[in-house]
């Protein structure tokens, strides 16, 4: 190997007070120090003879320049101070609009309401203007709040053993007694029932923790349960559809003067409100017959919807889908104890396997679309099987995710057989 050709180690060097006055020198973050009694004395050898070593004109003459230097640098720092204290106060107003549920919108309310104040506020401050202007620096439309909450929420760890630690420290600050745990509800992100670093296991891996039940959210894994069903293919061409129409305001208004007086338009939909679903697929189905005419003015793909299996799926989807909604909504709302919704998860299951059996024959009594698409095309033929085999995925996934809450159903049998004997 070349000897030569190995990096030359960079040399540190470290400042020293006495370069001040002897060659007017103040730059200790400079990485690399040149000769300077040489660059002293080849640029600015006038100092030597006006300020005289050891001398106090010389050191006034250093105080001045280093006065001087501080007040250039100043220029360049305050604005930059200025810009750190309006990004800091934006991130503050943005957190506290998230924290309180308020709308992000809401950011130029605040702003409006900060000058309205300052006006009257600092009336007698000699700085009121720049108050003011600090105040008009702020930026806090709709979008820029969203994105100082995302750029935050990026930086929050909520792994289990946070949440594990915050819960004990308030346990003990409330002065809440450890053995009178009974059990513990939680949703189902991985942070809360991680099998060896979740939440729920740091817990029953502490000794100060009682033997406790733990179930996850009821309401939560009935949606996680309804997802089962397969409604991607008709939701994607009924979303498409819906968005196409909806999504310009010349063909929203096209399509409602095709309307008659008083009929629904065409409902919106998104998959975090997914409660809409039902609503969504029962208004586009009643609206169908309008939906392909329009389609047809407008040059528009709409050989879907004359597609008999595609219009058997949307039946049954739409018919099912409202039957799961309505389970969420019951669940839903104040006083519910935990024995009223699982016996109103039972109920449904019962229900399902019912609906099933219905199929199986050919009764359509529960599936209102279904007989309606029926009518309209006699020839149809749908695929029961089909259908059959959705709703027992259904069944099959509520099986599973209830199964905690038998627990529960064995604790209240024994509770009620006690109350019978006394």
């Amino acid at each position: 190997m070349n000897m030569s050709s190995k990096p030359k180690k960079s040399k540190s060097y470290h400042f020293n007070e006495e370069w001040e006055l002897d060659y007017f020198f103040t730059m200790p973050l400079l990485k690399r120090v040149p000769n300077l009694e040489r660059h002293f004395l080849a640029l600015f050898s006038k100092y030597q003879t006006d300020y005289p070593s050891n001398s106090e004109l010389r050191k006034h003459k250093v105080r001045d320049l280093k006065t001087q230097l501080t007040n250039q640098q100043s220029v360049f720092k305050k604005p930059r101070l200025k810009s750190q204290a309006v990004t800091t106060a934006l991130f503050k107003v943005s957190y506290l609009l998230s924290k309180k549920c308020k709308p992000f919108s809401d950011g130029e309310f605040v702003k409006e309401i900060f000058l309205e104040m300052s006006d009257s506020l600092f009336n007698d401050f000699k700085n009121k203007s720049e108050i003011v202007a600090a105040i008009q620096d702020l930026q806090l439309s709709r979008n820029t709040v969203v994105r100082r909450i995302e750029m935050m929420s990026g930086n929050v760890r909520t792994r289990g053993v946070d949440i594990f630690k915050a819960f004990k420290n308030l346990l003990y600050d409330l002065n809440v007694p450890l053995f009178k745990l009974v059990s513990i509800t939680t949703d189902g992100a991985a942070a809360m029932i991680g099998c060896k670093n979740g939440f729920i296991a740091l817990c029953q891996n502490e000794d100060e923790f009682p033997a406790f039940l733990s179930y996850h959210c009821i309401i939560h894994q009935q949606v996680l349960a309804s997802k089962r069903l397969n409604t991607k293919e008709v939701m994607d061409i009924a979303f498409i559809i819906v968005n196409s129409i909806r999504g310009s305001s010349l063909k929203r208004r096209l399509f409602q003067l095709q309307l008659d007086e008083g009929q629904p338009e065409l409902l919106l939909h998104t998959d975090v409100r997914w409660l809409s679903r039902g609503k969504f697929l029962q208004r586009f189905r009643d609206l169908l017959p309008e939906i392909i005419d329009f389609l047809h003015e407008q040059d528009g793909n709409c050989e879907n919807l004359n597609d008999e299996t595609w219009l058997s799926d949307l039946a049954f989807l739409t018919d099912f889908t409202s039957i799961l909604i309505h389970l969420n909504l019951e669940l839903q709302g104040k006083n519910k104890t935990v024995i009223d919704m699982i016996s109103c998860i039972d109920a449904y299951k019962t229900k399902f396997i019912l609906l099933k059996e219905d199929l199986q024959q050919n009764n359509l009594n529960h599936f209102p679309n279904m007989a309606d698409n029926l009518q309209k095309h006699k020839n149809i033929k749908y695929k029961i099987d089909k259908y059959v085999a959705e709703i027992q995925k259904v069944i099959e996934d509520f099986e599973v995710r209830f199964q905690d809450f038998e627990k529960i159903k064995k604790w209240w049998n024994l509770y009620l057989f006690l109350l019978k004997k006394i």
